[in-house]
């Protein structure tokens, strides 16, 4: 997914490579069911805008007393460049649709579900 234009964009050539995540700022923002939440931030490369969709899951109980599960994401998630702007040399059967950029970044226990879960 793609969140906007950037003027900040810059053309580099697509090239599948992980990233450090260090100094790397991205938002959470939770479906207002708590189904879904979509991370978004910029690329650190090509600077494209770029976010992406993440099912948390459907809460279930154990049984009738048991404890109840609420959807949440996981402590870290892979983020790709999804900024979808053209990089040279991108593959046509390649599932991203940005510069092949992608992170492992971690998110706060605070931000992993959604907010009306916390207490």
């Amino acid at each position: 997914m793609t969140s906007g234009g950037s003027d900040q964009h810059k053309q580099v050539d697509y090239a599948e490579i992980e990233m450090d995540a260090l100094g790397i700022t991205f938002s959470v923002t939770w479906a207002p069911d708590g189904k879904k939440a979509i991370i978004a931030g910029t690329c650190p490369e090509c600077h494209g805008p770029t976010s992406m969709e993440f099912n948390a899951g459907i809460p279930d109980t154990a049984g009738f007393r048991g404890p109840q599960k609420i959807p949440a994401l996981p402590s870290r998630v892979t983020l790709y460049c999804e900024c979808g702007r053209a990089h040279n040399d991108r593959p046509a059967n390649t599932r991203d649709r940005g510069c092949g950029r992608y992170w492992l970044i971690h998110i706060a226990a605070a931000e992993r579900v959604h907010p009306r879960y916390l207490s």
